[in-house]
């Protein structure tokens, strides 16, 4: 079961509706379960609305999840695994964070496209620096203004930090309109739908990689055959050359 888990150490920028955005896209092609750590458990709350007008278990809310990594445990020994569990994080709490990061595939950093929000996520960074998380980590520039020149200087910011390009999500209503009626932005506004698949299509490749890493990994390294030494030969005055 891949894990994908919305992470940030400040609030406000966005990883809820990110994360719910994220469950309903996987839903489309695959088994999905949603977890909230978050004790405000406002994905709690949205997945509770949708509930309300959309028949389906999938995706499917876990209910009374304290620890991913314990969750994960128990579901691999009860059978019941899906294809992904989407997680929502708080925007503190530094072990229920450090709890989920640990048991991802994925990494999601949500970003206000300000300076000062990118720097307010130090403490995330060092999170999944600390657990080797870096190659499996997606920054994404939410709820931008395209028009705005702060972009540039908030890229110059993130790129560094680690090594998948980020991806862009515009500010939109559809986020509001959809949180209201337990709907995905993507399934109410084309623009919205064409962002989240960018940012599923950035997940796609990360688990890629990532599971070309470890098929690598695991295959035994091939001796190659040693050429047999050319014999010497030294030519004696009056002989034919002879081997030594």
């Amino acid at each position: 079961m891949r894990t994908v888990v919305l992470a940030g150490t400040k609030g406000g920028c966005g990883k809820t509706s990110l994360a719910f955005a994220t469950g309903i896209r996987a839903a489309l092609e695959a088994r999905v379960y949603f977890a909230d750590v978050d004790p405000q458990h406002s994905l709690i709350d949205m997945c509770q609305r949708r509930a309300e007008d959309i028949e389906g278990d999938n995706p499917c809310l876990l209910e009374g999840v304290e620890s991913i990594i314990e969750a994960k445990r128990r579901l691999h020994e009860s059978g019941f695994l899906r294809d992904y569990l989407i997680v929502d994080t708080p925007g503190s709490f530094v072990d229920i964070i450090a709890d989920a990061v640990a048991a991802a595939d994925v990494v999601i950093v949500p970003v206000l496209a300000s300076p000062l929000d990118i720097l307010a996520q130090e403490a995330v960074s060092r999170i999944i620096t600390e657990l080797h998380k870096s190659a499996v980590t997606l920054m994404v520039l939410n709820k931008i203004d395209r028009r705005s020149k702060i972009i540039d200087e908030a890229m110059e910011l993130i790129v560094p930090m680690f090594p998948n390009k980020p991806v862009w999500i515009s500010h939109r209503v559809s986020y509001v309109r959809g949180a209201v009626a337990g709907l995905s932005p993507a399934e109410i506004d084309k623009g919205a739908k064409g962002e989240i698949d960018a940012l599923w299509t950035g997940i796609q490749k990360i688990l890629r990689n990532s599971r070309n890493e470890k098929t690598q990994s695991r295959q035994p390294k091939t001796r190659q055959a040693r050429r047999p030494a050319r014999r010497r030969k030294e030519r004696t005055e009056g002989h034919p050359a002879k081997s030594i």
